[in-house]
Parts: C-alpha cells; structure tokens; sequence
C-alpha cells in the first residue's frame, strides 16, 4: 500500500519504493543529515506501526543505556544499514581498523561521529527498481515493447553504475573521479572488467539481459531508417518491423517477473560480495545490544 509522497535531496519517491537495505542506503554528504536520516527512519518512510524515532533518539541509543528493546526493529534496521555504509568506507579507506574497536563505549564514540564530517558522511542511494519495471511492464501491456527495451537497458546500467559508485566509493574515490570513469566506459566493459576488477561477479543472467537489450536498443537509438521495400514479389520489413519483432520477441522470452526477479537484489547480492561492507556488519553485530 502506497503511502505519503517524500522528497529526498530532490527525488520524490514512494515509501514502498525505498528499499531500507544495507546497499541502497549508503552514505550522503550534508550538514543537515539528521533532518535526512530522520526522513528516512520516520514513521513517513518506514511506516512505523509503534512510534516514529528521530535520528538524534537513535544517536542516543548508542551513547546511553536505553534498551533495544525500546526501539522497533525497522527504524533500528534502517539506521544500522546506514551506518554499515559509513564504517564500511572507513574502513577501506584505513581510518579505523574493526579489530581495534573492542569495547561498547568505543563503537559508540565510532557512531556518534557519523555524519558529523565529509569523511563521516551519510550518501543516500534510492531503490528505484520496482517503479522502473513497473513503468516497463506498462509499455509492454500497450504493445510498445521497443520502448520498454530502452527502460530495461536505461535501468540495468543505472544499476551496474550504482554497484561500482558503492564499490569505489568505499574505497575512497570521489564521486567526481566515479563519474568521469564510468561515464567513459560502455555496459559491456563495466559487466566485463570494471566488475570483477572490483570484486564483483555478475550472474550469467544479468549478463544475458545486458546484452540482449543493449543490441535491440542500440538498433533503435542508432536508427539507420531502412525503409520497408515492396515490389511485386512481396515486401521486405523496413527497420522499425524489425527492431518491435526483436523487442517483443525478447519479452516473449523475458517476463517482467522474471526480470523483476533478477534485478530488485542485484545490488544487494552484489554489496554482499564487498569485505569492508562485510567487516561493518560484523562490527555492528558485535555491539548491536
């Protein structure tokens, strides 16, 4: 059930599009970051059914004795997803080192800091995936299948890019040097090598959609406008004909289900691959209590 309409550093989104998991909400640069992260733990965003918690009532969840048994667990599960994200990329850019955080009041002096700097920002990723595929699915339902190949394609390397933005940003590159690296390299290089020189290895399945729907939409991007051809021994299909047979041939054999199903954890089964990500969970699982 759709929700009240929230606006996120400008994207409007819905509460049942917001996916509150520990990949697509990573880590946002703002003085003003416990107006955001309370945006998001809010009874606005979480559909809290207790009571809505701000960030400063997390904070000090972490810094006094108040129980975890006060605190439900989707406003808590959202603030420790963000907070992973933070630790994580400190944690490859070697400014703490998990194993010497070795006692509650250290991990809460750690947590206490998020947010407070550039270095110790939140960045905010929304999952948009849902609202893509849906918006696919209703140009395949009103036969514009070729339009629904550019969405795929559009949404796939969206996703890819947000993979390796997580990736190098844990690892210290700046969002600038990240946009001028993949804006200079194709899908299939990204899936190829930028991937797996990150530590990522995508399914054979998501490769397979890649690929097929980077052919069918290049041939419509990259119109050549071949006409259709008659005479009297019959007519030959202009390119248009063509390329709508390829679309819908393509989601003859690809559901939305089906892609559904492949793309709403890419990014998570991806993050999962990622050790400093891992060493935050650990890290926050220790002292969770």
């Amino acid at each position: 059930m759709k929700t009240r309409e929230v606006s996120i550093e400008g994207t409007d989104c819905y509460a049942d599009e917001l996916k509150l998991s520990k990949t697509h909400l990573s880590i946002c640069s703002t003085t003003s970051y416990q107006k955001r992260i309370n945006k998001l733990i809010s009874r606005d965003i979480c559909s809290c059914t207790a009571r809505s918690l701000s960030s400063h009532q997390v904070l000090a969840m972490h810094s006094t004795e108040q129980s975890i048994e006060e605190v439900d667990d989707k406003t808590l599960s959202a603030f420790r997803n963000l907070a992973a994200l933070v630790i994580a990329r400190l944690i490859g850019t070697k400014q703490i080192n998990p194993s010497k955080v070795r006692s509650k009041k250290k991990f809460r002096e750690l947590i206490n800091q998020l947010g407070r700097t550039d270095d110790w920002a939140f960045e905010i990723h929304i999952d948009h995936v849902a609202q893509k595929i849906n918006s696919i699915h209703i140009c395949t339902e009103n036969g514009d299948s070729q339009s629904a190949v550019v969405l795929l394609h559009t949404l796939i390397e969206r996703e890819v890019n947000t993979v390796v933005r997580l990736f190098l940003r844990i690892r210290g590159f700046s969002h600038t040097a990240i946009t001028e690296s993949i804006g200079g390299v194709d899908l299939k290089s990204k899936l190829d090598v930028l991937l797996p020189l990150i530590g990522v290895q995508p399914s054979a399945r998501i490769r397979q959609l890649a690929f097929e729907s980077q052919r069918i939409r290049n041939a419509l991007v990259h119109f050549k406008a071949n006409p259709i051809i008659a005479t009297d021994l019959g007519e030959r299909k202009g390119d248009h004909d063509v390329t709508q047979e390829k679309a819908t041939e393509f989601f003859r054999r690809n559901t939305i289900s089906a892609i559904r199903k492949e793309l709403e954890p890419f990014v998570d089964i991806c993050a999962s691959q990622c050790p400093e990500l891992q060493a935050a969970h650990t890290l926050i699982e220790r002292f969770k209590s």
